[in-house]
């Protein structure tokens, strides 16, 4: 990809990346999950780890499979709909003999 050519684009030094979250960097509100420990394998979480990571992350831990919190499609100004915002197509030019 044209982003990986960029020499100073290091791509997994950001705290989302390092997370599991996009390179995009597109998600300011990530939708949480519970904790599972399958997702840290091959790690192997111990039994005092784990409650202390159920402490810190009670609410649960980052879903990087969904969509942020209130994250919407990009809508770009550009197109052709007649409804608002949007610009109908004018009709097709027609060719006249020379």
């Amino acid at each position: 990809a044209v982003c990986n050519a960029d020499k100073f684009l290091v791509t997994h030094a950001s705290p989302r990346q390092v997370a599991g979250g996009s390179v995009s960097e597109n998600i300011l509100k990530c939708q949480l999950k519970p904790l599972d420990t399958a997702d840290y394998a091959p790690a192997v979480i111990s039994a005092a780890q784990l409650a202390r990571l159920k402490t810190v992350f009670a609410a649960g831990v980052c879903d990087w499979s969904k969509p942020g919190v209130g994250q919407q499609e990009a809508v770009s100004p550009l197109n052709f709909a007649t409804t608002a915002g949007g610009v109908a197509i004018p009709a097709a030019p027609v060719s006249k003999p020379l």
